[in-house]
């Protein structure tokens, strides 16, 4: 008996390490796991007092308000506060609550399975990797936050509504969330967490140090003298900005009551965990002797599926090209746009054909003749070029509204509204995969891709297995490739030989340009000067307008006294991949099949083959190994392919997004749903819509200024190019004020009675047919720290 309880003590030492004895199972460890954490994160919340309001958060309508410094005018922070506004504050912090707690949930099963549960093994950074990806966890996962109501429930849906939704729920049948607004962005290679759940990557690949600032990124690799294109025009920039707005919007974490978060350069800010800031060297080229720049990161939402606690990023727009940059995110905001007569939208009442009235955001003072605007997407006057793309696109939808409104003689408001938003989006879809896709893509991936249209006739693409979410490394990075294409001026030009150009840094946010002429013609005279100059040639330099001197201003009433300024863009991208997890370079390039660089070598095997020695020297300069390269850093200082726009690793993952994008889309313009009919177009309508170029929509809107309304007919082309010579609208349009016949459509809206939805066939619940193969997919694990891995 003397030895009994050594015995007793070793017998159940060795039941703890035994899976099932220790009382508890896998479900109830999870489930417990999970509603302790949603318990806390209610507990936080109550508890929490409120911040003293600064004046720089949101408004209750969800519009952020701006801090005003005593020199007046935005702060930087305000105006990248508002930037990456929160469209829905509440929606957007209770998605960020759930996910906080199932990532909390998944380090506290991770402890538990080290200590007590015996099936994980190893330290707890090997436990998060294991937690996140062991399928048996991920379906008690998935039941425990269903049980307790958190997880995204299913649209109802009406199956024959040949009409897309405001949000677009109820594209994919099978899963009727999938690229609806508020849901999270996909991923397509497994994150690079610090922590494997939620911490931003900060650490090399061996974990040995930390990776360089993202300034000094900047200031080693995007810093240089910015040439103009020789081939396009800055119209192809732009519409490339709206088609990225329409598809992406990520909202920035708020406090509980909506104030922004403007303390992350201070040694004690009130939420670190909201906070990313960038380091700056006090040799810093241009913010000498300052040490800090603010950035917050981005809101969570937990994952669609709900089968695991990683941390991911926020999606507030659907994520096809359906417009939503002019018709809102949701069936309020659309109709928030909307006149209510005529299926016409909103325009201005002080200058008709610009945009409606909007709230006034970052200070910007107006008068009776300037207003602040209002469209489908907050960031319609980030820049005056932008603003003349969104202008284009409401215009054009009211001509088309009113075009189908005298053919029918209908009247009916919600019947106008949803024909002439179904042949717009058609338009958008023609124009993006026909006009600009070729001017970045080269013929082999359009071609691998199938994403050019068929010149005539449907083609019926639609596959519910694609996933058709934005993903995250396209939103974070690839897209941001544009930023390379903007230049330092913004211009008006009045058709009579007079061109005025104006810094870009001194019109972020302002509509002023818009009004900004004697006769006002200010969208006229943009949208000429846009059609003529050349963008910023592609490489991997960005203008110092975006990278030292974005949202340029006075400080923030909370600003720390060594905080910047202005922002640097490439900075604030490369922060932001780090934020979002966003796995190296290399890894993107085996996702694409292509060798990773395991040394500097430019060009030669096992380097950077696919950089100029120069680039990659600079990229040497500042980063310890290859495997470090950002994404956003590798991809933008790669040579371009030939015929194309972007090098390899940037082509490859924006085809494979866009082909999401028309693969992924029930409604995509070419599609002949024999299901549902009348959600298709007829042969007729189709081979109108095909005859569509964006220089036919610019010429059915623009007004007579008094100068030259002439423009190329390939408008994203300068007319330098053979056979691109600039005419007279008229001669584009072809004597149709349209620039192609309404009839076809007229006519089938006649031969309906005027209406084409026909009465809901509701859709509840999951659809009888087995569930498409992506949903149970999972990506690959794949161990960072281990190149041979890649």
């Amino acid at each position: 008996m003397r030895n009994s309880k050594p015995l007793l003590l070793l017998t159940f030492l060795c039941m703890a390490f035994i899976p099932g004895l220790q009382g508890q199972s896998l479900e109830s460890i999870v489930e417990d796991a999970v509603f302790s954490a949603l318990s806390r994160q209610r507990a936080e919340r109550r508890s929490a007092p409120p911040p003293p309001s600064t004046g720089a958060g949101f408004l209750p309508s969800g519009r952020m308000q701006d801090s005003l410094s005593s020199r007046g005018g935005p702060s930087a922070l305000s105006s990248l506060n508002a930037f990456s506004q929160n469209n829905a504050p509440e929606i957007n912090r209770e998605l960020d609550s759930v996910a906080e707690a199932a990532a909390d949930a998944t380090q506290t099963i991770a402890l538990r399975s080290d200590s007590e549960n015996g099936f994980l093994a190893g330290n707890m950074e090997e436990n998060l990797r294991r937690v996140t990806n062991d399928p048996r966890i991920g379906v008690e996962f998935r039941k425990a936050f269903v049980k307790s109501g958190k997880c995204p429930v299913p649209s109802s849906c009406d199956v024959y509504n040949p009409y897309r939704t405001a949000d677009g729920s109820c594209n994919n049948l099978y899963n009727t969330l999938l690229g609806r607004s508020f849901t999270p962005q996909a991923r397509v290679v497994h994150n690079a967490y610090d922590d494997y759940t939620k911490t931003p990557r900060t650490m090399t690949f061996n974990r040995q140090g930390s990776l360089p600032s993202a300034r000094a990124v900047s200031n080693a690799v995007f810093a240089g003298y910015t040439p103009n294109s020789a081939t396009h025009t800055t119209f192809l920039t732009h519409f490339g900005q709206f088609i990225d707005h329409d598809v992406i919007s990520t909202p920035s974490m708020t406090r509980e009551n909506n104030d922004g978060i403007t303390d992350c350069c201070h040694p004690y800010p009130r939420d670190p965990s909201a906070c990313f800031p960038i380091e700056i060297s006090e040799r810093d080229p241009v913010f000498r002797n300052l040490k800090c720049m603010n950035m917050v990161r981005h809101a969570a939402v937990i994952s669609l599926d709900c089968t695991n606690g990683i941390r991911e990023q926020n999606n507030q727009r659907s994520s096809f090209i359906d417009g939503t940059a002019i018709y809102g995110w949701n069936r309020t905001k659309e109709l928030q746009l909307r006149l209510e007569r005529g299926g016409m939208l909103n325009e201005s009442g002080v200058i008709p054909g610009l945009l409606p009235t909007g709230q006034c955001r970052g200070g910007v003072r107006t008068t009776g003749e300037i207003h602040c605007f209002d469209a489908g997407d907050h960031r319609q006057s980030e820049t005056p070029t932008l603003t003349v793309i969104h202008t284009t696109w409401v215009r054009r939808h009211n001509v088309i509204a009113d075009a189908l409104r005298r053919a029918t003689g209908i009247t009916d408001d919600e019947t106008l509204f949803q024909e002439a938003k179904r042949i717009v989006v058609a338009e958008l879809q023609h124009i993006t995969y026909n006009e600009f896709l070729p001017k970045i893509l080269n013929k082999e991936f359009m071609t691998k891709c199938s994403l050019r249209s068929r010149k005539y006739g449907h083609d019926n693409t639609y596959d519910p297995n694609v996933d058709p979410r934005t993903f995250n490394a396209f939103g974070a990075a690839v897209l941001r490739m544009g930023h390379s294409l903007v230049r330092n001026v913004v211009g008006h030009d009045d058709g009579r030989r007079g061109v005025r150009t104006y810094l870009i840094k001194d019109h972020f946010r302002k509509p002023d340009l818009m009004f900004d002429t004697p006769v006002d013609f200010g969208y006229e005279y943009m949208a000429r000067w846009m059609s003529k100059a050349p963008r910023s040639r592609y490489d991997r330099t960005i203008v110092d307008g975006l990278r030292n001197r974005l949202f340029e201003g006075p400080p923030d009433e909370n600003a720390h006294p060594r905080e910047t300024l202005a922002f640097d863009l490439g900075a604030l991208n490369i922060q932001r991949g780090r934020e979002h997890g966003l796995p190296p370079y290399n890894v993107f390039r085996r996702f694409c099949g292509r060798s990773p660089a395991y040394h500097f070598g430019a060009g030669v095997p096992g380097g950077l083959v696919d950089h100029t020695p120069e680039n990659a020297d600079k990229l040497a300069r500042v980063y310890r190994s290859p495997h470090d390269i950002d994404l956003y850093a590798g991809g933008l200082t790669e040579k371009p392919v030939d015929g194309g726009m972007l090098g390899p690793t940037f082509s490859c993952l924006f085809a494979i997004q866009f082909k999401r994008y028309k693969f992924g889309d029930r409604f995509w313009y070419e599609n002949i749903n024999h299901k549902n009919p009348l959600a298709a177009f007829t042969a007729e309508q189709l081979a109108q819509i095909k005859r569509i170029t964006m220089a036919k929509v610019l010429c059915s809107v623009v007004k007579d200024d008094g100068g030259a309304v002439r423009y190329q007919p390939s408008l994203f082309d300068r007319s330098i190019r053979p056979g691109n010579h600039q005419r007279e609208c008229w001669e584009i349009l072809k004597g149709n004020p349209l620039g192609f016949d309404i009839t076809p459509f007229a006519d089938q809206l006649f031969q309906l009675g005027g209406r084409r939805k026909r009465g809901p066939i509701p859709f509840h619940g999951p659809s009888p047919l087995p569930p498409p193969s992506w949903f149970s997919r999972r990506l690959p694990l794949i161990d960072y720290k281990d190149p041979a891995a890649w």
